[in-house]
């Protein structure tokens, strides 16, 4: 349970817009589409997305979705796990 506090801890470092990065990572959003949804350039998700990984330790991104989900912080945007 140590690990889900640690996890937890860092998802709520996440800032708005890296939550909502985030969120879009866990519904299976390329960068692009991230990118899109947010109205900024793709650099600029690439860099919330670096942050992201940065905060939670991780180096990929399906880390980063599995570290999300298993926390409960955030959840699928459009399927139901």
């Amino acid at each position: 349970m140590r690990g889900l506090e640690s996890q937890r801890r860092f998802i709520e470092a996440l800032t708005p817009r890296e939550q909502r990065v985030l969120e879009l990572l866990v519904d299976g959003c390329s960068n692009r589409e991230i990118a899109e949804v947010l109205f900024v350039c793709e650099d600029t998700a690439k860099y919330h997305l670096k942050n992201i990984y940065g905060k939670l330790g991780v180096r990929r991104r399906t880390h980063a979705v599995l570290m999300a989900l298993e926390s409960g912080l955030v959840r699928p945007l459009s399927s139901a796990v």
